[in-house]
């Protein structure tokens, strides 16, 4: 798989705003965007097509897809007219996604996901890399042809140790969100050796999303990040995750000053490109911006960040 070390990370409150962000970025150097897609919200694949249209060089990952609200099928060939349209510029990063929000808007829950996602990459895995797919499993029967095989990278969203494993076995690359960087040494890569080597593979890159605040006051850094993360302490999932890294929460929906500090990065433009070149000598990161009082001229900064990152040897 292709890294790309850096990229920027966002969630899509609009669409128009998103477009003029990624051709923002690729005007600035930064090698990849990744967008997240909740259950409900825009398309990530319908997006990636007007994007790809408009710009050049840039490569544009989902992070992440949810995986159950589309058949395998389907994705497949979103990707390879995706593929057709910017050849080698996607990145496919798919996961489990939110169950109880995909559960209530589909109407059933989904049973065994961590199973049932598995399954799902390694039929993506095979669709992307022969063009075609004839699988029986547990979750999916398929017998499709595709127009193309274009091998695009395959990288599933992971949060505990099974999920690590799993994305070890089965994935090109593994996806990190809001992890502690303790948590991704002492448990996550473990664990995703531990899958490689049940499958006899490689074992795939983490591509890490780091929480980045433009700013040389830690204390404003802190309170600008406490409202993002407190869906995350509020999450079951999230919540054993930050206890096992050693960051247990109140459980008050409050979020410690402890948490905050393993979690985003602040400082001056320097200082902020110095640490995000720390992390990308080990793994691919991706950047998201924690707004404060000035969001456009702090985008500036962290997109220098990126590029400058994105250029050294």
């Amino acid at each position: 798989m292709n890294v790309m070390r850096t990229g920027l990370g966002f969630f899509v409150t609009s669409v128009p705003d998103t477009m003029a962000l990624i051709e923002r970025a690729e005007h600035a150097g930064v090698p990849a965007v990744w967008a997240a897609m909740p259950v409900t919200s825009y398309d990530t694949a319908t997006l990636f097509a007007a994007a790809l249209a408009r710009t050049e060089r840039i490569t544009v990952g989902t992070a992440i897809m949810p995986a159950f609200t589309r058949h395998p099928v389907a994705l497949l060939s979103q990707v390879a007219t995706l593929e057709a349209l910017a050849p080698g510029r996607l990145r496919l990063g798919v996961g489990t996604g939110n169950l109880v929000v995909t559960a209530a808007a589909l109407g059933a829950p989904v049973s065994q996901p961590l199973a049932r996602v598995r399954e799902y990459v390694g039929i993506l895995r095979d669709g992307l890399r022969d063009g075609k797919v004839s699988h029986q499993g547990r979750f999916y029967t398929v017998e499709a042809e595709f127009p193309a095989a274009p091998a695009t990278p395959v990288v599933l969203a992971a949060l505990g140790p099974k999920a690590f494993e799993a994305a070890g076995a089965v994935a090109d690359a593994a996806m990190s969100w809001y992890c502690p960087p303790a948590y991704l040494d002492e448990v996550a890569r473990p664990a995703l050796a531990r899958g490689a080597a049940a499958a006899d593979r490689a074992v795939p890159p983490i591509v890490q999303q780091v929480a980045v605040a433009v700013t040389e006051d830690r204390a404003a850094a802190r309170e600008w990040a406490r409202p993002h993360l407190v869906p995350f302490v509020n999450s079951p999932v999230y919540a054993t995750m930050f206890a096992a890294a050693g960051y247990p929460q109140p459980g008050d929906g409050g979020v410690t000053d402890d948490l905050l500090d393993a979690l985003v990065i602040s400082g001056s433009q320097e200082a902020i490109t110095e640490e995000l070149a720390r992390r990308a000598s080990v793994d691919e990161v991706f950047a998201t911006h924690i707004p404060g009082p000035d969001p456009h001229t702090e985008m500036d900064s962290l997109l220098a960040a990126l590029a400058t990152v994105a250029a050294r040897p």
